[in-house]
């Protein structure tokens, strides 16, 4: 990046200011990038600098900085930024500028500088043109606010962990001598000297006047308590844990606390029409780490599981034989926190009008959570995405390994009774059609209709048990020509076996019928056999 580029000086000058919080926090970057002494940008830059904060990846930037891993992370917010509409030219220009920032000054790119530290802002005096107190994003404030106001923790990165931790900062030392020159007009200084009641109202010039604050002192000059912020808000909740997503609470409808656990330093639930998003700020990494181990346990016998494990991040999907499909996903950096979206509530819910939601599949759970826009990793692809139920997914598991296969949703296939069917084309000419069934009475008519041998010519239909022993599951094949069609019938069910070898059975909805025009119903059977039990 040339030399006289302004954004990484822009960015290096809000980290030195500011503190490191400001280059996470994309309200406060915007706000910190229009203050006094910092290099001019062109509005478009400013613009990508924001979105870039907004992505969510900045701490794990910081934390790569100089090892093998920083290019990695610096492509991953490339792709997240430019999947926002923006030039991908433009981003890997503002996403270079972060990586040049977060190195510092120093000549060893492994020792990342501690921005936003105590040691960082040490004799660096705040310049807010157009606030002359507090300015309520930054946390910063000028010398006369700071005369009246008590010392607030701010968000530092730990140089060590990149972690972030609460530091106080020194006391402001109250203006003297020449300093009280600069504010001798200022009225709220005159009217504590006095010792008398100021009102403050600060106003902003501009196409038309706005009055953004007022600042109430009493007799003896302490500041009256501020509005009471509502934590819960969607707005502060989405900033609290604007790592896990970059639209985290898009669509959510409210957000209440929960008790949180002996590991959690706070528990939230978020509702959304169809769904609940549980988000957990924990007490360290430690305990996240524990917490993720419990959630994402891949020895549990899933229909259908996939997981990603990094460092700093993880993501965890999984669908159990009863249906409950759960997504998660947490973030180490800046602060241990973690989300859980799950369909575990029920087979169905009920509206606020009164509606009946149906239950959510695994792949509607994952659809939500890539519109969280995540980006401390990216997910592995989910098996069977066709097929809503991870049962009906799993009755077709080998079948979907063969090639040139062609698989679709067909709610209006051949099987009025059905929840759900997916119909697959495979190279050989056979045609499957994949059924979750509506209920046990429609099961059992499919049985009868189907595997019944009075649809079969006769001394052609066979039946016979198949099973997976290594997956724990099996059921009855049938087989036979159709005396009606001519065509080759197969016709399989989906049981599940007991693990612990007990012998009891969980018998599923989900059944497979096959058909070939001029296949002989033993080659159908040997054709199955090679693609769905091998």
């Amino acid at each position: 990046m040339a030399a006289r580029d302004p954004m990484p000086a822009a960015l290096t000058h809000v980290a030195v200011t500011h503190g490191g919080a400001a280059l996470v926090d994309p309200v406060a970057l915007r706000a910190a990038l229009g203050a006094g002494g910092v290099p001019r940008l062109a509005p478009h830059e400013a613009d990508l600098l924001v979105a870039v904060a907004g992505s969510g990846l900045v701490p794990r930037l910081r934390s790569a900085a100089g090892t093998a891993e920083e290019d990695t992370v610096a492509q991953t917010a490339v792709r997240v930024v430019a999947a926002a509409g923006y030039s991908d030219v433009a981003v890997r220009r503002a996403v270079k500028a972060f990586v040049t920032a977060l190195r510092g000054p120093g000549t060893d790119p492994t020792k990342p500088w501690p921005i936003g530290s105590a040691g960082g802002t040490a004799g660096v005096e705040t310049e807010l043109d157009a606030d002359p107190t507090q300015d309520p994003v930054l946390h910063t404030m000028s010398p006369a606010a700071a005369a009246v106001t008590p010392a607030h923790a701010v968000l530092s990165w730990d140089d060590g962990t990149g972690t972030s931790d609460p530091v106080t900062p020194l006391p402001p030392v109250t203006p003297s001598g020449p300093a009280d020159r600069r504010t001798g007009g200022n009225r709220l200084v005159a009217a504590l000297r006095r010792g008398r009641t100021a009102v403050v109202i600060l106003c902003l010039a501009g196409a038309t006047a706005a009055t953004i604050g007022v600042i109430a002192l009493n007799r003896d000059g302490v500041q009256e308590p501020a509005p009471v912020v509502d934590r819960f808000a969607l707005s502060e909740v989405a900033q609290r844990y604007r790592e896990l997503g970059a639209t985290l609470l898009a669509g959510a409808r409210r957000c209440v606390p929960l008790a949180p656990q002996v590991s959690e330093v706070e528990h939230v639930r978020c509702d959304f029409t169809d769904r609940t998003l549980d988000l957990v700020q924990y007490g360290s990494a430690a305990q996240l780490r524990l917490e993720r181990a419990r959630t994402v346990d891949s020895t549990i016998e899933w229909v259908r599981f996939g997981q990603v494990l990094d460092r700093d991040a993880a993501f965890s999907m999984h669908e159990d034989r009863a249906g409950a499909a759960t997504v998660y996903w947490d973030s180490v950096l800046p602060r241990p926190q973690s989300a859980v979206v799950t369909n575990s509530a029920g087979s169905e819910a009920t509206g606020e009008a009164g509606s009946t939601i149906a239950r959510l599949s695994l792949p509607e759970l994952v659809d939500f959570y890539d519109g969280r826009r995540f980006g401390g990793l990216t997910r592995p692809e989910l098996d069977a995405a066709q097929f809503r139920s991870g049962v009906l997914a799993d009755l077709a598991q080998n079948d979907l390994n063969e090639p040139e296969l062609r698989c679709r949703a067909d709610p209006g296939g051949p099987f009025r009774r059905a929840a759900e069917q997916v119909t697959c084309t495979f190279k050989e000419g056979v045609t499957a059609w994949y059924v979750l069934v509506d209920d046990a009475d429609s099961y059992a008519v499919y049985r009868k209709d189907i595997a019944s041998s009075a649809n079969a010519v006769p001394g052609s239909h066979h039946s016979e048990a198949w099973e997976v022993s290594t997956d724990h599951k099996g059921g009855t094949l049938t087989y036979y020509q159709e005396s009606t069609t001519s065509q080759s019938v197969l016709y399989s069910e989906l049981v599940y076996r007991d693990t612990a070898g007990q012998g009891a059975e969980q018998r599923t909805l989900a059944i497979a019928v096959y058909r070939h025009p001029t296949m002989s119903p033993a080659q159908l059977k040997a054709w199955w056999h090679r693609t769905a039990v091998d």
